[in-house]
């Protein structure tokens, strides 16, 4: 069931990490669409979420800022985007949420924050080694502003606020440097990223060194977290997705697999995308995102049967021909989406990072498996 919008707040950014899906893979649509968000789309998603949510009063409802960067809008035009949501939505169990490079933040958004619990996601790939692909349009290595601005949060009492780091895995980093930073934060919630790469992305040489220096470097990162008292703080989301996917024989997040439309991606146009992370795809991807729907001409409802029908015609939800039979199937489901493209065969192939996933629930059926005793419930 639909329970999130993601709502590209700002089509720019002001970092220009190379790795990133929106801007540096080919899909230049982004230049074609309004810098910022109008407060008229902004009362259009309101209005339409309103009218949804109707008849789904006890449904817990995400509307998450994103970008581009959404901190890019002042902060007096950020508070009455949440005004409007508020002058709709007051009456639901809406949560609001964001994420943000961290870079922009000052006094004035913590305030923003607090006012409206705002969840904020941030995006830091670890150390100052680590962050190496997260540079400014200069090429600037962006670590000490993010930084900065995770202590402009401490500083006025938004710890709270902060609900996790977003990293990307840079498998050239030391994973123990990596661990040692979010530590040093105080961030405990780390969302470890693969980076985003399809079957036909990059050259094949250096894509093939890139999955397989990720492979290695994840099962560093695991044995430090499983063996190290240190690190037991740390909630590291892809392995207790594995853990939590094999204990229930359900795949608990669509890094393993999608069985439902759970989210869409309004543009800042008001435009409906299925999932903005198949930008990876390239100049074409709109062809496998974009449902032509407008959030100013559509309700939820006619878009949410649009787009199942159009993810049924795509082959998204079904399982690819050589997945089947692998003991992983019915959890792991072929692994996320824009890993499984490619031109010759769309989605119908297993994960450019089948090895990973595989490797992730083993590891997570061999911890289970050595304590049982422990693990009566499902992890949280």
């Amino acid at each position: 069931m639909l329970n999130t919008l993601v709502i590209k707040y700002a089509a720019p950014c002001n970092l220009n990490c190379t790795y990133c899906y929106e801007y540096n893979h080919g899909d230049d649509t982004w230049k074609s669409k309004p810098k910022k968000i109008s407060l008229d789309v902004i009362e259009e998603i309101a209005k339409k979420t309103r009218n949804y949510l109707a008849s789904k009063k006890s449904l817990i409802f995400n509307i998450v800022a994103h970008g581009g960067e959404p901190l890019l809008l002042p902060p007096k035009y950020l508070q009455e985007t949440y005004e409007i949501f508020q002058s709709y939505l007051k009456n639901f169990n809406v949560n609001y949420s964001m994420q943000t490079n961290a870079t922009l933040i000052n006094k004035e958004y913590c305030e923003i924050f607090k006012k409206y619990n705002i969840r904020l996601g941030i995006s830091l790939d670890g150390d100052k080694g680590a962050n190496e692909f997260r540079v400014d349009h200069k090429g600037n290595n962006t670590f000490e502003r993010a930084v900065k601005g995770i202590s402009i949060l401490k500083n006025n009492n938004c710890m709270k606020n902060i609900s996790g780091i977003l990293s990307v895995i840079n498998p050239n980093s030391n994973p123990k440097d990596v661990l040692d930073t979010f530590i040093e934060t105080e961030i405990k919630m780390i969302d470890f990223l693969l980076p985003f790469l399809t079957h036909d992305s990059l050259d094949s040489t250096l894509r093939d060194n890139i999955k397989s220096g990720t492979y290695d470097w994840l099962n560093v990162i695991y044995n430090l977290w499983i063996n190290n008292k240190k690190y037991h703080s740390l909630k590291i989301r892809i392995f207790e997705d594995a853990l939590q996917s094999t204990l229930t024989l359900k795949p608990k997040t669509d890094w393993f697999a999608q069985k439902s439309l759970n989210y869409l991606v309004i543009e800042s146009d008001g435009k409906i995308d299925l999932l903005d992370h198949l930008k990876v795809i390239g100049e074409k991807s709109s062809l496998f995102r974009s449902t032509d729907l407008n959030i100013k001409e559509n309700e939820l409802g006619t878009v949410i049967k649009i787009s199942e029908e159009f993810i049924n015609k795509l082959k998204i939800y079904e399982i690819p021909d050589d997945c089947k039979g692998c003991k992983w199937e019915s959890i792991c489901g072929g692994g996320y989406a824009p890993h499984r493209f490619s031109n010759a065969n769309d989605f119908n192939n297993k994960s450019f990072y089948c090895d990973i996933n595989f490797s992730l629930l083993e590891n997570a059926n061999i911890y289970i498996n050595q304590n049982k005793k422990f693990l009566k419930q499902p992890l949280s």
